[in-house]
């Protein structure tokens, strides 16, 4: 489905863009499957392309840059579409599929809490502290790490430090399925947070490496819509998971089942990501030139090292500091929704097991608005109101909580999905505003940093706002998280 949206419908007359042995024939109304294409993308990568089709590269790319700047300097030429293409493969599968498994590790804490997690590990919390402690853990180590592992990935190849960072949060999430204590399982968690701040914040810095601002906000969007997506897919996981009849307890497996996929993952990650568009192994010589020039209409060309002028720059940026203002209040509704949500539809009157699945059609929704709002705001080339939108949205939906009588199961029901949906439409574009304004690539690696430290500073208040005791009206966290709204 992602790789649909993202491709273009395009003509391919050239076959130097191609993976070879796919297309024998460019007039041919039959085309392999996407996951065919992919497949076959991955096993070309093993061999370098020969000098001949180089040399067929070149003189397409070079003859096509000269007919497009001669009839319209404006559009996008052939070569650009095909050159998107093939980076739309390389890099969009692996990361959106990544962020899906990191966001899965992140937010099963919720789920496994319904599956017996407080019972085995801490049966004396009674004021939930606890958990909102083991909660709040996972983002101090993200809050804490994100500059430092944003700056690496500025300093290392990027993706290097995607690879790393993957095997290493997937060995995280799968330990916890091994601590018998409470010391344990809160360990874990801050490895999880450590690992996944080299993740989340360097992959949007990532794709401004090898797309315009023109197109990164798009990409950003689907990227980020694995959120809801893993949230979706985390509750029908659960649903299952709750049905095995083991003498594992059902938290333990669930947590392995989400935590072993992302170390492979990971490891397919170091193979498979480009680096760089000027060292890249992926592209021919022809291919890099290409990419290069596209990104230097933009911004000026740096070295690989970190400017620590642009470093000061964006921290003394009043508009960068704005829009970490702005991500802040999502942030606090972002971070309680994806823990206390199977809670929160818990106190409708649902049973545990059925909680779990009924938390699947808010982040369905949500997915579809985030993108949706996401293509709108590419195709306009304006931010701002989009995310005043979203918030608005969001906010209407926690008042309709606050105002709803608690027997009104069906209405508050729908008020949680308006609310999920406008979080998290809100998000994607927040993060394209923000490295969109940096005019440089060390000023985009900081300014996400900025963006991700500063919002997810609010994350830890989020794992506060709903305590067991509160619900079913959770006054205090539905309050809270309209107010920033």
């Amino acid at each position: 489905i992602v790789f649909d949206i993202v491709r273009r419908k395009t003509e391919v007359e050239s076959a130097v863009l191609r993976p070879r042995g796919i297309y024998t024939n460019h007039r041919s109304s039959v085309r392999p499957s996407p996951l065919v294409s992919y497949i076959a993308w991955i096993m070309s990568l093993a061999t370098p392309p020969t000098e001949t089709e180089i040399d067929e590269g070149a003189t397409v790319i070079q003859s096509t840059i000269t007919d497009d700047e001669q009839s319209n300097g404006l559009s996008r030429s052939r070569a650009e579409r095909q050159l998107l293409r093939k980076l739309d493969l390389l890099i969009m599968p692996v990361t959106y599929l990544l962020y899906i498994l990191a966001y899965l590790d992140r937010s099963n804490l919720g789920n496994a809490k319904l599956q017996g997690l407080e019972a085995s590990l801490f049966p004396n919390d009674v004021s939930g502290n606890q958990f909102a402690l083991l909660s709040a853990v996972f983002y101090i180590a993200f809050l804490s790490w994100q500059i430092p592992l944003t700056l690496a990935a500025k300093r290392f190849s990027p993706n290097i430090v995607i690879g790393f960072v993957a095997v290493a949060w997937g060995v995280a999430s799968s330990l916890q399925a091994a601590s018998f204590n409470y010391a344990g399982i809160t360990t874990a968690r801050y490895f999880l947070g450590l690992f996944e701040a080299g993740y989340s914040p360097v992959v949007p810095f990532y794709y401004t490496l090898f797309y315009l601002k023109s197109e990164h906000g798009f990409r950003t969007s689907l990227y980020v819509s694995g959120a809801p997506l893993a949230s979706a897919f985390g509750g029908l996981i659960a649903y299952g998971v709750q049905h095995i009849r083991s003498g594992v307890a059902t938290w333990r497996i669930l947590f392995l089942i989400e935590g072993i996929p992302t170390v492979l993952v990971g490891l397919t990650a170091f193979l498979v990501l480009p680096s760089r568009p000027e060292t890249t192994k992926q592209l021919n010589e022809t291919e890099r030139e290409l990419a290069l020039s596209r990104l230097r209409r933009e911004v000026a060309a740096e070295e690989n090292k970190i400017n620590w002028k642009h470093v000061i720059a964006s921290l003394t940026d009043y508009k960068a500091w704005i829009v970490c203002l702005i991500y802040q209040s999502l942030c606090v509704a972002l971070a309680s929704i994806s823990v206390f949500l199977p809670s929160i539809v818990r106190s409708l009157g649902y049973t545990d097991t059925k909680a779990q699945i009924m938390t699947v059609p808010p982040y369905a929704c949500a997915c579809i608005v985030m993108i949706f709002i996401a293509k709108i705001s590419d195709r306009h080339g304006i931010r701002g109101p989009f995310v005043a939108v979203a918030l608005a949205l969001s906010g209407i939906g926690y008042t309709i909580l606050l105002i709803l009588p608690t027997g009104a199961t069906k209405a508050r029901y729908a008020a949680i999905i308006l609310a999920v949906t406008g979080t998290y439409s809100g998000f994607p574009v927040s993060i394209s505003w923000s490295i969109g304004n940096a005019g440089s690539e060390t000023r985009r690696g900081v300014n996400m940093a900025m963006l991700n430290t500063i919002g997810q500073s609010m994350s830890i208040l989020g794992s506060y706002i709903y305590p067991s005791h509160e619900g079913p009206a959770y006054i205090r966290g539905f309050s809270i998280c309209c107010g920033f709204a």
